[in-house]
C-alpha cells in the first residue's frame, strides 16, 4: 500500500537584514529543524529531526563574488546496524558572469563508488553531457 502524503508544510524564520536562518519542515508527519549560518564566503545549513535531535544533513554553499561556486551535501542516515551517510558534491563552472556548466559528484559510506555527472547550461537548462563512475 503507498501512502499519498497530504501534510508538507513549512516554517521560515528571518534575521534583521532578512536572510532566511531557519526552516521547520512537516513532511507528513515527519518534522525537522534547519539552521542557516552565513559567512562571508559560504552559507552552511544544519539540519535536525525534531523529536530526537538527530543530525540529518550539513550542507555547505560557497560564494565567490556572490556566484555560486560550490554545494557540499551530506546526508546522514541512521540505521539499526549504526550510521551511514550520502554525499553530494555539486560544482559550478562560469564564463566570465555567466554560469556554463555544473559537475555533480555522488556517492555514500556504503559503497566505495562515487557517481560523477557533467552538466552545460544552454538557454538557461541544464542539459546532461556525460555520466561516469570511479
Amino acid at each position: 500500500m503507498v501512502k499519498i502524503a497530504n501534510d508538507f508544510t513549512f516554517s521560515y524564520g528571518f534575521d534583521s537584514n532578512e536572510r532566511l536562518i531557519y526552516v521547520l519542515r512537516n513532511l507528513d508527519g515527519i518534522y525537522t529543524e534547519e539552521f542557516l549560518l552565513y559567512c562571508p564566503d559560504r552559507t552552511i545549513g544544519i539540519t535536525y529531526t525534531q523529536t530526537d535531535k538527530q543530525l540529518t544533513d550539513i550542507v555547505i554553499c560557497r560564494y565567490n563574488n556572490n556566484a555560486i561556486v560550490t554545494v557540499d551535501h551530506a546526508h546522514i542516515i541512521n540505521l539499526f546496524s549504526g550510521s551511514s551517510f550520502q554525499y553530494t558534491k555539486e560544482i559550478y563552472r562560469y564564463l566570465g558572469s555567466a554560469l556554463v556548466g555544473m559537475e555533480e559528484i555522488t556517492g555514500d559510506t556504503m559503497y566505495t563508488k562515487s557517481y560523477h555527472t557533467e552538466y552545460e547550461v544552454t538557454d538557461n537548462k541544464f542539459k546532461l553531457i556525460k555520466q561516469w563512475i570511479n
